[in-house]
């Protein structure tokens, strides 16, 4: 399939420079936007009193600081500029810029050092992070040229979104930042071709992306947790490779209840080099890429008048090395066979003031259970772009908790990962008091399909319930042009967090954030 998208890409790409043409330019839009933040976090490593000294970093996105209470102000700034010219082409370009106030980079670099020490393998990444820190930088630029050789083709060239769905698998291409909370951050593009063909009311489309490497070797240190995700275990690379993302999406609009349903297969090929070793040469008992292919469908209709139903099932298949950090000899090839699927609805109630709305959802991500058996049955996250709550969908990716696992390979999460093993049963609701002001309520329950910790079946297996969450959202929209928003959220750790007998005590302590806002666009 891989092979298939990139003879379609390169037959466009041929048929682009076959086909002259001349464009002027018709039209020019510049526009942008601002955002500034006030950011309060709390006892997220979920123990106010650090008292394991196994882990002991405390609040850390990738800033890393110890404090168990971090407050930042941070600001975005995005500039647009969009080219329309004749013959149907045109030009997109986005420019970002955020940071916290009074942010450090010196500080940022020594801050990942002390973290890569949680895995006793010091390693200095300011070469590989440099890049992605230093002020302004693109966020989109891209041509698009539409109807191309023939009408229903439309072919969009370089750093551009991608969003397929509703961005359960491919939605944000998160790399690591410069922020205290870098779940913020504006940068979410991929460096790709994409090829539409449109023959209404079925949509076919395709693209071939390049992720720098770079961004998820820093991404490894960052997080610094023995796991599989888009780093695959940890599985480290030449700095001279690419990741490859590669996938084609099919969809059909129906003319009735405004419905829809795509199906799709993505794929992505991680280089492989071990972990902490990259002088050893491919070729040892785990050396081969690191390969999963993702097939899945997605529907969303309105049986009725203002009740919105969704759901998406995608299953994962592929090879990755998987392994402790005890040497190379330790890793293994394993198959992998995992499932996630999205499910929605929500129905609101137009006829009623302030148009109140009540909605209900479940997200499942399969998880590896320990002892782990032949096959990987751990979702594989590669580039998930929704996301539900405000703090343990972050869990294990950006912050630490205080819970230091000796069955996990050493690392501070092992498999508490938020976007591995885990269940999710979602109730939310909103009213609109007024024409201008939304406030929205959010309560999550958090669940690990598989148990985790010590021996499946065993008596001091760790308890699936991971925890809950509140998370409370106000809008108010001052002026067509300026937003205000407030977020506050609570996560409440559940029994999962709670140690057996037979290991340390974890931190259970309550996580909280407050994040005032006020958004400027033109």
């Amino acid at each position: 399939m891989k092979k298939l998208i990139l003879f379609c890409m390169a037959i466009a790409m041929v048929a682009l420079v076959a086909a002259p043409a001349n464009a002027e330019v018709q039209n020019v839009k510049v526009g942008g936007d601002i955002t500034l933040r006030g950011i309060s976090q709390a006892t997220y490593d979920l123990n106010k009193n650090d008292q394991n000294t196994t882990t002991g970093l405390g609040l850390r996105g990738i800033q890393g600081q110890g404090d168990e209470n971090a407050t930042s102000f941070m600001a975005t700034l995005g500039l647009n500029v969009d080219v329309d010219l004749t013959d149907n082409v045109a030009g997109t370009i986005r420019l970002v810029g955020e940071r916290d106030w009074s942010s450090s980079y010196e500080t940022l670099s020594a801050t990942i050092t002390e973290i890569d020490r949680h895995h006793e393998t010091v390693q200095d990444v300011r070469g590989t992070m440099a890049p992605v820190f230093d002020g302004v930088q693109i966020d989109l630029a891209y041509i698009t040229l539409k109807e191309l050789l023939y009408s229903p083709l439309t072919l969009i060239i370089g750093r551009q979104d991608l969003w397929y769905g509703d961005g359960f698998i491919i939605g944000a291409n998160l790399r690591p930042r410069a922020i205290m909370a870098p779940e913020f951050t504006d940068f979410r593009s991929f460096d790709a071709i994409r090829a539409i063909l449109d023959y209404d009311p079925w949509t076919i489309d395709m693209f071939y992306a390049r992720v720098d490497i770079g961004d998820l070797t820093a991404r490894a240190h960052v997080d610094g947790a023995e796991r599989a995700d888009t780093l695959f275990a940890n599985a480290l690379v030449d700095d001279s490779d690419n990741v490859e993302v590669w996938g084609i999406n099919v969809g059909y609009i129906f003319d009735q209840y405004n419905a829809e349903v795509e199906a799709y297969y993505f794929g992505q090929n991680v280089p492989y080099e071990p972990f902490g070793q990259t002088g050893i040469p491919r070729g040892g008992p785990a050396s081969e890429d690191n390969t999963v292919h993702i097939i899945g469908a997605r529907g969303s209709f309105e049986p009725i008048d203002n009740l919105d139903v969704r759901a998406e099932v995608a299953g994962e298949l592929g090879r990755i090395n998987v392994g402790a950090l005890g040497g190379e000899a330790a890793r293994i090839v394993r198959d992998v066979e995992a499932l996630a699927c999205d499910i929605s609805g929500s129905y609101t109630w137009t006829d009623y003031a302030w148009l109140p709305r009540l909605g209900a959802g479940y997200v499942f991500m399969s998880g590896e259970p320990s002892p782990n058996n032949d096959t990987w049955n751990g979702w594989i996250n590669v580039y998930r772009g929704k996301f539900y709550s405000a703090i343990r969908e972050w869990q294990g990716v950006y912050y630490a908790v205080d819970d230091q696992d000796a069955t996990g390979g050493g690392g501070p999460n092992a498999n508490n990962n938020a976007w591995t093993n885990q269940q999710t049963v979602i109730v939310d609701a909103s009213i609109q008091p007024l024409d201008d002001i939304i406030l929205e309520a959010r309560y999550l329950h958090f669940m690990a399909p598989k148990p985790y910790g010590i021996a499946e079946g065993g008596q001091t297996d760790r308890n699936k319930h991971i925890g809950d969450e509140v998370d409370l959202r106000l809008t108010y929209d001052y002026t067509e042009d300026v937003t205000f928003g407030l977020l506050t959220a609570w996560f409440f750790p559940g029994e999962y967090f709670l140690a057996p007998t037979a290991e340390p005590m974890y931190g259970n302590d309550i996580a909280s954030e407050i994040v005032g806002s006020v958004a400027l666009t033109f």
